[in-house]
């Protein structure tokens, strides 16, 4: 007799407990519909680039600018590598880099695609929260952080991207069919963010949960930022129903796949603290240009994993 061994499992991403369900039907999902709006709108469409070999005029089309010639850095892999490989082999000068015009370019689906994706993600959120009641956040142009970041610029990373065809269109659906509430650029550059008003109703919310042990809010959203704060939390990515983050929280290592490394992951105020001190690549945050120290992940989780309370997490991070 052969026996099948067990596949390993993936750890899920939270844990639920038996007494957590800290709300009813009368929860408004507090929504972040700039996320929703973006994805919807990226799966509306296929992203490809179109190399051109000048010397030649020949075209080929690829997936990405890495399945042409590999690691951004590098560029030393990829397609242009196996054909130069092809080609030395036959004792003919390889293909420069250089002698190649790229260009962005995409296949759109209908628009009708992209609203009836809105449609359906907002029908599962609500489905999963057990709730019809939201309220709809989106943010524009520029906030107060562009303001008061003074070493690196915000989300400077962010400038070369190509937004979806559709996102405009997109956007102007949600405040047409959801009544989404934009926050709009001011000139003293003093408004907030949509996922800071999704923390602001997050914690209301979660006071309602102290004084009468009901959340009134539930903040919906796939950041990761927003595991910062107190209350009931829902990725629509990640999770299968709400999630009650509670006090100081903790870090913790999870594999997304069984091929991928672990990474460090978290809640709460203690997961505050490890992106205080780790940086965020994507909001061009990084504590290490005013400091010769570069903590990422593992040294984050190594800093904070013993830590049970916010004195005891200040006093690690401070201790550095």
């Amino acid at each position: 007799m052969s026996f099948k061994p067990k596949k390993p499992k993936i750890k899920p991403y939270v844990h639920y407990k038996k007494d957590d369900i800290v709300y009813d039907d009368e929860v408004t999902a507090v929504i972040d519909f700039d996320l929703i709006c973006f994805k919807a709108a990226s799966a509306g469409e296929k992203r490809f680039i179109l190399v051109t070999h000048t010397p030649t005029g020949a075209k080929k089309q690829f997936k990405s600018r890495t399945e042409f010639y590999g690691h951004y850095a590098k560029k030393a892999g990829g397609w242009l590598a196996k054909a130069n490989k092809q080609r030395e082999d036959k004792g003919k000068e390889g293909f420069k880099l250089e002698d190649f015009e790229i260009v962005d370019d995409r296949k759109v689906d209908d628009i009708s695609f992209i609203f009836n994706s809105i449609n359906k993600m907002t029908a599962r959120i609500l489905d999963a929260c057990k709730t019809s009641k939201y309220k709809a956040y989106m943010g524009s142009g520029e906030n107060f952080r562009h303001k008061v970041a003074t070493v690196t610029k915000y989300k400077d990373g962010r400038d070369d991207m190509i937004k979806p065809l559709y996102i405009k269109e997109a956007r102007q659906y949600v405040k047409e069919k959801f009544n989404a509430i934009e926050i709009l650029e001011n000139e003293d550059l003093t408004n907030l963010e949509a996922d800071d008003w999704l923390v602001i109703e997050s914690y209301k919310g979660y006071q309602n949960y102290l004084e009468n042990g009901k959340c009134l809010t539930i903040q919906v959203s796939t950041d990761k930022d927003s595991y910062q704060a107190e209350g009931l939390f829902y990725n629509y990515d990640k999770m299968k129903k709400p999630f009650l983050v509670k006090g100081y929280g903790r870090v913790f290592l999870h594999q997304e796949t069984l091929d991928s490394k672990e990474e460090i992951k978290g809640y709460g105020q203690c997961w505050y603290l490890a992106q205080m001190i780790m940086g965020d690549d994507v909001d061009s945050y990084k504590p290490s240009k005013l400091s010769k120290m570069n903590i990422k992940g593992m040294g984050a989780y190594k800093t904070l994993k013993d830590t049970k309370n916010l004195k005891e997490g200040l006093e690690a991070v401070v201790g550095l």
